[in-house]
């Protein structure tokens, strides 16, 4: 397996057991963009299983609400453009917004532009040039207010980009309080169902999982979760074109000597 394979194993169990799994309402105004993906009462968890084989395609990436395994958000793809999702749809194909990465470097951008205007940016996400934060930024319908959420490194550096653990902060907010986890693991307490299970249990398939306060749009911490996906998608076929470039130096020296 290599250096970003994360096929689940025992050993990611400590990271996430470390977490603490009771999730507060960060405010009285919801926070988001999407109303029809904030549960106003209880966390929720989404389970995102990815298809490592298939690319392009709507069969890559399957997000579901992991206790009912009903389908709540589908991306789509614009064929050899990489695999970023060109559009999220909801599961009547209405499209939501569109995804675009605006140049990749040591800090990445990505926009999310509105599904009738693509001139309209509703909400950016940056990282740091470690990839041990992103931060998504947009104006919050309900109140007007310019907002953040972060998805950061969970206690160690790294575990954002190779063991695919984070918490998620409501980082405008005062106290900056958590609003979420990604895990590579369902959350201890809760019983992923069947459908979700049985994605996970493909061999195929990486999963991973968004657990979401009461009153936050699980659609952008969804996108931060995705956004990090693709740098690390990224960083794997530079590596392995690093990786490519070295041993053909090599053979180069070889038959030359």
């Amino acid at each position: 397996m290599g250096l970003f394979s994360r096929k689940r194993s025992d050993s990611d169990a400590g990271s996430y057991d470390a977490m603490p799994e009771v999730l507060d309402r960060p405010s009285e105004a919801p926070v988001g963009l999407f109303s029809q993906f904030i549960d106003e009462k209880q966390t929720v968890v989404l389970a995102t299983h990815i298809n490592q084989i298939t690319w392009n395609s709507e069969d890559r990436m399957r997000i579901m609400d992991a206790s009912t395994g009903q389908l709540l958000m589908v991306p789509t793809y614009r064929k050899s453009k990489g695999t970023l999702p060109h559009e999220m749809c909801d599961t009547q194909g209405q499209t939501l917004f569109r995804m675009k990465l605006k140049f990749w470097s040591r800090t990445n951008t990505f926009h999310g532009l509105s599904a009738t205007n693509e001139e309209e940016i509703i909400f950016t996400v940056k990282s740091d040039s470690q990839v041990t934060k992103l931060v998504l930024s947009f104006k919050n319908p309900t109140d007007g207010r310019e907002t953040e959420i972060s998805l950061q490194d969970h206690g160690v550096s790294g575990t954002l980009l190779y063991k695919n653990t984070g918490v998620f902060h409501l980082a405008s907010a005062e106290g900056n309080p958590v609003i979420g986890y990604l895990t590579p693991k369902p959350p201890t307490s809760f019983q992923e169902g069947g459908a979700s299970a049985a994605e996970d249990a493909r061999k195929r398939n990486i999963s991973s999982y968004v657990s979401v306060a009461p009153g936050v749009d699980a659609t952008l911490l969804e996108v931060l979760y995705i956004c990090t996906e693709e740098i690390r998608q990224l960083y794997r076929v530079g590596s392995a074109a690093a990786g490519s470039a070295v041993a053909s130096s090599a053979a180069t020296v070889v038959l030359t000597m």
